[in-house]
């Protein structure tokens, strides 16, 4: 398992890139801590890049993501690019 969340100023964007397998807490972990570095730099997006990572998340775990992030604020407005 291993993970970055950068915030990139030129581009406002957060980049979220992970690697090996990623569990259920290691993407909850993630959407925190970007959406937290989102609402700091008042960043546009995210670009969440998964191509090199082995997602061992069940189905309906990523489908409660929304909800979380209406829980943790993220404005609506935020963009975001899955690889």
């Amino acid at each position: 398992m291993g993970w970055t969340i950068e915030h990139h100023k030129f581009e406002n964007i957060v980049r979220v890139t992970a690697m090996d397998r990623v569990s259920t807490a290691d993407v909850l972990a993630q959407a925190m801590e970007g959406i937290a570095l989102i609402k700091r730099h008042k960043a546009n997006g995210a670009l969440i890049d998964y191509s090199t990572a082995v997602l061992e998340m069940p189905l309906e775990e990523i489908f409660k993501l929304p909800d979380l992030f209406d829980v943790m604020d993220l404005p609506r407005s935020t963009r975001m690019a899955v690889a």
